[in-house]
């Protein structure tokens, strides 16, 4: 029998920008199935492994007045990396057996990057198998049309954020910005959704624009 999706939304608090080089800071995760509802969540906050470093860039920016309570949260009672992501894919596969799961990220490339390193470093096996995951930034980007470096959840349609004033702005601690960002990710795939039961998406692909000349693409090795 088919397992019912669910949405699985990460987010990662750290002390640098590179994963496998700068240490994890705390790990938040939460699920949602369709209608919104949290079918589970999970938080730990991690011991930097004596073997990699802090950026001094982050480390200042987390110094910052408005950020000293997030990171005060983000390094309550820490466990060190082995125990703790052993457990967050213990608790990872739980949900797993239930859901068919379907990644979030915000962005994508930046939580996973760090999250794949750690689990398999720590816990013998990457979390993503298949490293596929949704960016809710390019989500956005997609719905709203803007610059993607621009991009702000304000830019989004009215009515997208309706009961999520609670999470406006960034709180930076990783189980709240994971459930506030899942739940702006399954809405943008809900709306996505609407919009392509309304639209007929193969009159809108086809391309009308001159042909595309291969010929002038750089080649270093011959075949």
């Amino acid at each position: 029998m088919n397992k019912p999706i669910a949405y699985f939304s990460l987010d990662v608090e750290t002390l640098g920008t590179v994963g496998g080089l700068h240490p994890l800071l705390s790990i938040g995760a939460a699920v949602f199935d369709y209608s919104e509802r949290l079918r589970g969540d999970y938080e730990v906050n991690l011991l930097k492994p004596p073997d990699l470093v802090c950026d001094l860039e982050t480390v200042a920016w987390w110094q910052e007045p408005a950020r000293s309570e997030a990171f005060f949260y983000s390094t309550q009672e820490p466990v060190p990396a082995e125990c703790g992501i052993k457990q967050f894919l213990a608790w990872h596969d739980s949900i797993a057996e239930q859901y068919d799961l379907q990644y979030l990220g915000k962005p994508t490339v930046f939580d996973y990057s760090f999250i794949q390193y750690y689990c398999l470093r720590f816990g013998g096996r990457p979390l993503l198998q298949r490293a596929r995951a949704i960016d809710i930034h390019s989500l956005m980007a997609a719905l709203t049309g803007c610059p993607i470096n621009e991009l702000h959840t304000s830019c989004l349609p009215a009515g997208l954020l309706d009961g999520l004033d609670c999470f406006m702005g960034v709180k930076h601690t990783a189980l709240d910005d994971a459930i506030y960002q899942g739940l702006v990710g399954l809405r943008c795939l809900k709306l996505f959704a609407r919009i392509r039961d309304t639209v007929n998406i193969q009159n809108l692909v086809k391309y009308d624009g001159p042909s595309i000349d291969l010929s002038l693409r750089s080649r270093r090795f011959q075949r």
